[in-house]
């Protein structure tokens, strides 16, 4: 975690490293002259210049130069250089960790195109945990191949480790996984290496808008499976669609908390109407962050399509984790 440690002020930095945060930290959330604090899960902790606590009046503040001075570093003195995703809201540190921005949008044309007067940051932290995408990997192949799968939950609930995990399983099994990895969430890569070993056996795209990389990787790389974190829009979800008739399969995420809310999302619904969802795998949240709780595979008729529940109770073993 020295990447994210590395940017913070020594007040919040010797808090941090004496208490040993990221051992079990989902979130470090920072902002202007408000409290800061750590979240471990759904449960919120306040930083004091004594340690964690639940008083929010002992809270460490952080002062403009203080943000100014973590938004330099997290730049590397080069705004320039990270336009492109600060204008989607967001800096990737390397690590695999993403920085949500708070601040004031500026528009132009009827699109962000920045933010300033930054006042916060929201410090996503990644980790591997080998072994949770055993169970879901039950049921993404049949008969060898890899059938188009949705990971589908609210923020919080492990699709980004469930999916990393994923991709060991799969290039374990000898298929040719390649990842686009947008926002360097999944990989972490670092000077072209990745920080997590799970995906040591697949083939990556980093940094690589989802739309054009899954051509990219269709047309130069050979895979057997794509994988993305977070489907958004429809220019995304034509692109799956246009490769679906390749033979290549999809593994995905996306934004909702059952397969019904995902299906009301444009790109979801496209991807619905042209027969490329094969299955919807649904996590939960709070105690069962992580684990399926939905399970919908998918049919498809000559004007339609039928998601039929799979019950796995009698199959399923959970394993207890923390994202």
């Amino acid at each position: 975690m020295k990447n994210i440690v590395s940017v913070l002020p020594d007040r919040i930095r010797n808090v941090i490293e004496s208490e040993n945060i990221f051992s079990s930290a989902s979130e470090l959330v920072l902002r202007l002259e408000r409290p800061s604090c750590v979240c471990f899960g759904k449960e919120r902790l306040f930083i004091s210049l004594n340690g964690l606590t639940h008083q929010s009046c002992k809270a460490i503040l952080l002062y403009r130069y203080d943000i100014d001075s973590i938004f330099e570093k997290l730049c590397k003195s080069s705004v320039y250089s990270f336009e492109e995703q600060i204008k989607n809201g967001f800096i990737s540190v390397n690590g695999g960790h993403r920085v949500g921005l708070c601040g004031t949008a500026v528009v132009k044309n009827g699109y962000i195109s920045g933010f300033r007067d930054i006042s916060g940051f929201v410090f996503r932290i990644a980790r591997e945990m080998i072994g949770v995408g055993e169970e879901v990997s039950k049921y993404i192949v049949k008969s060898h191949k890899v059938v188009n799968t949705a990971i589908i939950s609210p923020p919080g609930g492990g699709k980004t480790t469930v999916l990393r995990d994923l991709c060991r399983i799969l290039g374990e099994s000898g298929k040719r996984v390649c990842i686009v990895d947008e926002r360097g969430e999944l990989c972490g890569i670092s000077d072209g290496v990745p920080s997590f070993s799970s995906v040591g056996l697949c083939d990556i795209l980093d940094c690589c808008p989802k739309a054009d990389g899954i051509g990219l990787a269709l047309r130069t790389l050979c895979p057997d499976v794509i994988v993305f974190d977070e489907i958004c829009d429809v220019c995304e979800a034509q692109n799956l669609v246009s490769a679906m008739n390749s033979g290549v399969s999809f593994v995905f995420s996306t934004h909702a908390d059952s397969f019904e809310a995902a299906a009301k999302r444009a790109a979801f619904q496209l991807l619905l109407k042209n027969g490329a969802l094969d299955l919807s795998v649904v996590l939960g949240v709070g105690e069962k962050r992580g684990k399926i709780v939905e399970l919908k595979e998918i049919k498809y008729g000559a004007d339609k399509y039928e998601a039929i529940c799979i019950d796995t109770d009698p199959l399923r073993k959970f394993v207890s984790w923390n994202i």
